[in-house]
């Protein structure tokens, strides 16, 4: 049986935490329109409305075959953002918000927690108030902690029965770290005849691709590249459906996500949403929604569709939404650029 010391265990397990945080660990929602600043910076005060505020939860468990246990992954999104200078502005918009995440990944012990201020300006570009396009920054600090107690060493391994829990005979300098991050956002919206929202969006997350790494290493956060687009089409006064789509690519990792929503107004601010999208070569995500004078609720459930499904013990995720806008005026009364995408 080869013989690995303990500083390449430790460098290999560390690097596969690392890495994956790096090339395929930024937090994402399968509901990623109900969390915006987590899309797209150029998404905050995109409404025509006093605030939002919105919360995100997701929770996936996998079976871990050297315990028998469950080891759980969950993420926590929470924003609040605001649409400012309305009346001064007329037909353009400022933006701002603030945004907190947690992310908890694994046996490792690996939680990412951040929090993040954004603003954005939006500038109607034709005079009958269409087509307008925003741009969105956002900053802030990200703070990474592994828990060394919870992996296994070389040391610890008693030649008979496994790993014996208890010291693992190694100093670690470095257990959590802090970097700063920056993203920036475009974003376009087009009314399209009477009946037709359009918009298209694409983010640039990490532009300053901060050094993560628990031992000092060189590592880089790689820069995410996201695009994401979709419309608003009204079928009747009751009924409208919300084709939509996502781009996700970062260092080696993509993901693909296509789908489309119903919308059907029960009274004048009640809506019930069915709807169901596609992580293309991964899952298939059915959500259903509901709303009521601002509040609008979310579940969806991954659905697994890959040979990833043996690892996840065919147990899929469970995502639920909470968004509340206040003050929205009236569809009557909003300008075509200034709609917000709803699922």
């Amino acid at each position: 049986m080869p013989t690995f010391s303990v500083k390449h265990l430790l460098a290999i397990v560390v690097c596969c935490c690392v890495g994956l945080t790096a090339s395929a660990q930024d937090i994402h929602f399968s509901q990623y329109f109900a969390s915006p600043l987590t899309l797209n910076p150029a998404l905050t005060g995109a409404f025509n409305a006093d605030f939002r505020v919105a919360a995100n939860f997701r929770t996936q468990y996998f079976k871990n075959d050297w315990n028998s246990a469950n080891a759980t992954y969950m993420t926590y999104a929470a924003s609040v953002d605001g649409s400012f200078f309305r009346k001064k502005l007329g037909a353009d918009q400022f933006g701002a918000g603030l945004q907190f995440y947690s992310d908890r990944a694994g046996d490792g012990g690996l939680s990412t927690t951040a929090i993040v201020a954004s603003i954005a300006y939006t500038k109607t570009v034709d005079r009958y108030e269409r087509h307008s396009i925003t741009l969105g920054m956002q900053g802030g600090i990200i703070q990474k902690r592994i828990d060394f107690t919870k992996l296994t060493f070389e040391s610890q391994f008693n030649g008979v029965d496994g790993f014996t829990p208890g010291p693992n005979g190694e100093n670690f300098n470095q257990t959590s770290m802090i970097m700063p991050d920056v993203s920036i956002g475009l974003l376009w919206r087009s009314r399209i005849g009477k009946k037709h929202n359009l918009y298209f969006g694409g983010a640039y997350s990490h532009l300053n691709s901060p050094t993560e790494s628990f031992l000092g290493a060189e590592n880089k956060l790689s820069p995410k590249i996201t695009a994401h687009g979709g419309m608003e089409i009204t079928l009747s006064k009751s009924v409208s459906i919300t084709p939509g789509f996502m781009i996700l690519s970062q260092n080696t990792a993509s993901q693909i996500n296509i789908g489309s929503a119903l919308a059907y107004r029960l009274a004048e601010q009640s809506f019930l949403y069915f709807g169901a999208w596609y992580r293309v070569g991964d899952a298939i995500v059915p959500m259903v929604g509901y709303e009521i004078n601002g509040f609008r609720a979310g579940f969806s459930f991954d659905v697994t569709a890959s040979d990833i499904n043996a690892a996840t013990n065919s147990k899929g995720a469970v995502e639920l939404s909470l968004v509340y806008i206040h003050g929205q005026e009236p569809p009557r009364n909003i300008s075509p650029v200034k709609f917000c995408p709803r699922f």
